[in-house]
């Protein structure tokens, strides 16, 4: 049986003004929830994009029943998946700073992102400073703001993903 967390699983990140839509960070949906009550929430929040960060086969073995949601087709959100290894950093740098900037162009005009990994730490932590970063944050804030709301990266190979990226911001903000 799963176990509650009522409330803390999806976890909403304090935003600046100028971003009207709203990001929240979450584990793996199905995991410690059910499948049901999860897109229950998704509706009640108006949630309509979800960034997966985890691959099939840890979905499938994790939480089969999230599994079976993201084969199927949704009229109400889209699930976009761009698997990354546990602890580890995406293949494609260039296409995951892509994917940022246009979730953070979706959250600057309204809409509401949902992140998710295995546990929403790590992964889902490096998703959410970058997009932040992007969105015209200062590391140093977008990194604050993704730790109050209980996510962050956590490895050093995550830690120089982030300065990669950052020596990049000048070029992704345009």
């Amino acid at each position: 049986m799963a176990k509650q967390w009522d409330g803390l699983l999806f976890r909403r990140v304090s935003l600046p003004d100028y971003m009207i839509g709203r990001m929240y960070l979450h584990p793996m949906p199905g995991r410690f929830e059910k499948i049901t009550q999860f897109v229950n929430e998704l509706e009640q929040k108006n949630i309509r994009k979800i960034i997966c960060l985890t691959g099939l086969e840890e979905i499938s073995r994790i939480s089969p029943d999230y599994h079976a949601l993201i084969k199927k087709h949704h009229d109400n959100f889209h699930i976009e998946c761009f698997p990354i290894p546990d602890f580890g950093v995406p293949d494609d740098p260039e296409a995951f700073l892509r994917l940022a900037r246009l979730s953070s162009d979706q959250v600057k005009t309204g809409e509401a992102v949902l992140i998710h990994c295995g546990m929403g730490i790590g992964r889902t932590g490096l998703f959410g400073v970058l997009l932040l970063m992007v969105s015209g944050l200062t590391r140093k804030d977008a990194e604050f703001a993704i730790q109050s709301a209980g996510a962050g990266v956590q490895t050093n190979s995550q830690k120089e993903f982030i300065s990669w990226a950052e020596s990049r911001m000048d070029d992704l903000k345009k």
